[in-house]
């Protein structure tokens, strides 16, 4: 059995090796294409540490604080702070799941709503609408 120095070597050989395409993994096949793609129409790349960091920690699926949330302006009358924090709060709900995916999906297409009391009527939510830039 190796010391920990010659696995520490071997797992910075082979990363190196799959990042110059010397190696085929899921990274190099399937995830780091559709990174340059979502790159190319218009995604940021945000790394682990990062992404972790604004997760608050594993078990966090949604950015904290993420503009995408914190927009309340981009549905005025519809969607402030506290309603921001219910809307996290269901998508948190959603299971890993096939269902939790069309779930998910009804989110982004708008198909899901919150209750707007000033107004005593559940109100349409489209996620990619709450975009802040």
């Amino acid at each position: 059995m190796g010391s920990l120095a010659d696995t520490l070597l071997l797992h910075k050989c082979e990363r190196v090796l799959e990042r110059e395409g010397y190696l085929m993994s899921e990274r190099s096949s399937v995830q780091n294409p559709i990174v340059k793609v979502a790159q190319q129409i218009g995604w940021q790349y945000i790394n682990p540490p990062e992404a972790l960091s604004q997760r608050g920690d594993e078990t966090g699926l949604y950015f904290s604080g993420h503009p995408d949330i914190q927009a309340p302006e981009a549905q005025p009358g519809v969607v402030d702070s506290s309603r921001a924090s219910e809307i996290l709060r269901k998508l948190n709900l959603l299971r890993p799941s096939i269902e939790g995916n069309r779930d998910a999906l009804s989110w982004i297409r708008g198909e899901q709503s919150i209750f707007v009391p000033e107004e005593n009527r559940e109100r349409n939510v489209q996620l990619n609408r709450l975009r802040s830039s």
